[in-house]
């Protein structure tokens, strides 16, 4: 009797031990989802701000730290720049760009100062404007005018709206082809008059071949006093000392001989870097 009490016993023990097993285990998975919901549900923040993508780019100019150099041939006057509201078509701005430009400045080709008509005559048109937001992309074609030959000009253009960007480029002009012109005025029966003029970056010797045996050279002509009668040919180190010289040589005809331009030549040696420039026949300036 007293074992079968004590069977009862153990077996309402162990169901009594299921039935707290099973409450637990319910209550975890309650919990469990009450937390799953609340962490689901969590508003986000009402105040957060993303940061809105400038960018601002150019055809030539950019923001690197050594401006790039952008040769320009000689002869060009103005040299038109294109501003971007992106960087690439994936890279568009998500804000307007006021921008402006400036000739920040302008150096002769060796790096020396500019002369102030130089400076002044640089100009951009037009000098400030906007580029609009994207998705759409947009571009502003301004102009820099007034460029002449042998001169860098620094070009530099801000763009801003909260964000601040510098683009800048230097337009190197090419100084003038050097030349070297001759003409031969044949207008008077005694003599012939040679004329010979620089333009460009030459200066140096000039030397002069002619036909002896058709023209004697003008022995007033301080320059060419000591050339010999029947040398055919004679320097001039003093005429052409500077860039955009001239000089005007005489020669007295030796007969009655029809003179011809090819009865002369001239070449100027350089003075700085040494290259021969071959005179060439053409009309008068």
């Amino acid at each position: 009797m007293k074992k079968e009490q004590a069977k009862k016993k153990r077996g309402l023990g162990g169901l009594w031990l299921y039935a707290l097993f099973a409450a637990l285990l319910i209550g975890c998975v309650t919990v469990g989802d009450v937390a799953a919901k609340y962490i689901t549900a969590r508003p986000e923040p009402q105040n957060l701000v993303l940061a809105e993508k400038f960018h601002f780019s150019s055809n030539y100019l950019t923001d690197e730290a050594t401006a790039p150099e952008i040769r320009v041939n000689a002869g060009t006057g103005s040299v038109d720049i294109e501003l971007y509201n992106y960087d690439d078509l994936l890279r568009v701005s998500e804000l307007d760009i006021d921008y402006t430009l400036t000739v920040s400045e302008v150096t002769k080709a060796d790096g020396s100062a500019a002369e102030a008509a130089v400076v002044s005559a640089a100009t951009i048109s037009p000098a400030s404007g906007t580029l609009s937001a994207g998705p759409t992309t947009q571009t502003a074609t301004v102009t820099l005018s007034g460029l002449q030959n042998g001169y860098n000009y620094t070009v530099t253009a801000v763009g801003r709206n909260r964000y601040v960007k510098t683009l800048s480029a230097v337009f190197k002009v090419d100084p003038t082809p050097a030349k070297v012109y001759m003409y031969l005025d044949t207008s008077n029966g005694n003599y012939v008059n040679l004329y010979v003029w620089t333009v460009g970056e030459i200066k140096g010797t000039a030397t002069i071949h002619y036909t002896p045996w058709k023209y004697y050279p003008n022995g007033i002509d301080p320059v060419m006093t000591l050339w010999t009668i029947s040398g055919g040919s004679g320097t001039d180190s003093w005429s052409f000392a500077n860039y955009n010289s001239s000089h005007t040589y005489r020669f007295y005809r030796v007969n009655t001989q029809t003179p011809s331009q090819s009865d002369f030549t001239v070449s100027i040696t350089d003075s700085g870097s040494g290259a021969v420039v071959n005179g060439e026949y053409s009309p008068l300036p």
